[in-house]
Protein backbone atom coordinates (compact mmCIF):
# COMPACT_ATOMS: atom_id res chain seq x y z
CA UNK A 1 0.00 0.00 0.00
CA UNK A 2 2.91 2.34 0.64
CA UNK A 3 3.93 2.00 -3.00
CA UNK A 4 0.48 3.11 -4.21
CA UNK A 5 0.45 5.96 -1.66
CA UNK A 6 3.74 7.24 -3.08
CA UNK A 7 2.48 6.80 -6.65
CA UNK A 8 -0.46 9.01 -5.64
CA UNK A 9 2.00 11.73 -4.59
CA UNK A 10 3.77 11.37 -7.92
CA UNK A 11 0.44 11.94 -9.65
CA UNK A 12 -0.33 15.16 -7.71
CA UNK A 13 -2.44 13.75 -4.84
CA UNK A 14 -1.93 15.19 -1.36
CA UNK A 15 -2.89 13.57 1.94
CA UNK A 16 -6.63 13.11 2.41
CA UNK A 17 -6.48 14.71 5.84
CA UNK A 18 -4.67 17.88 4.65
CA UNK A 19 -6.23 21.26 5.43
CA UNK A 20 -7.14 21.77 1.77
CA UNK A 21 -9.75 19.00 2.09
CA UNK A 22 -11.24 20.15 5.41
CA UNK A 23 -14.46 21.16 3.62
CA UNK A 24 -14.68 17.62 2.18
CA UNK A 25 -13.81 15.81 5.42
CA UNK A 26 -16.62 13.23 5.27
CA UNK A 27 -15.74 12.42 1.66
CA UNK A 28 -11.93 12.40 2.02
CA UNK A 29 -11.33 11.37 5.60
CA UNK A 30 -14.10 9.02 6.81
CA UNK A 31 -14.20 7.31 10.18
CA UNK A 32 -13.56 3.59 10.62
CA UNK A 33 -17.33 3.06 10.85
CA UNK A 34 -17.62 4.72 7.42
CA UNK A 35 -15.04 2.40 5.84
CA UNK A 36 -11.78 3.80 7.22
CA UNK A 37 -9.17 6.11 5.76
CA UNK A 38 -8.14 6.00 2.12
CA UNK A 39 -4.73 5.28 0.56
CA UNK A 40 -3.63 8.91 0.71
CA UNK A 41 -4.18 9.35 4.46
CA UNK A 42 -1.05 10.80 6.08
CA UNK A 43 -0.27 7.74 8.21
CA UNK A 44 -0.28 4.07 7.33
CA UNK A 45 -2.98 1.56 8.23
CA UNK A 46 -3.13 -2.22 8.48
CA UNK A 47 -5.20 -2.24 5.29
CA UNK A 48 -8.10 -4.17 6.80
CA UNK A 49 -10.89 -1.68 6.11
CA UNK A 50 -12.55 -1.29 2.68
CA UNK A 51 -11.30 2.26 1.98
CA UNK A 52 -7.68 1.48 2.95
CA UNK A 53 -6.92 0.07 -0.49
CA UNK A 54 -8.48 2.72 -2.74
CA UNK A 55 -8.01 6.39 -3.57
CA UNK A 56 -10.60 8.85 -2.26
CA UNK A 57 -12.60 11.10 -4.57
CA UNK A 58 -10.37 13.95 -3.38
CA UNK A 59 -7.26 12.09 -4.52
CA UNK A 60 -8.88 11.10 -7.80
CA UNK A 61 -9.87 14.72 -8.41
CA UNK A 62 -6.28 15.85 -7.84
CA UNK A 63 -4.90 13.10 -10.07
CA UNK A 64 -7.33 13.99 -12.85
CA UNK A 65 -5.86 17.53 -12.96
CA UNK A 66 -2.32 16.17 -13.33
Amino acid sequence: MTFFHEVGHSLNANHDNDVEYEHRKKECNPTDAEGGSYLMYASGTEGLLPNNRVYSHCSLDAISYF
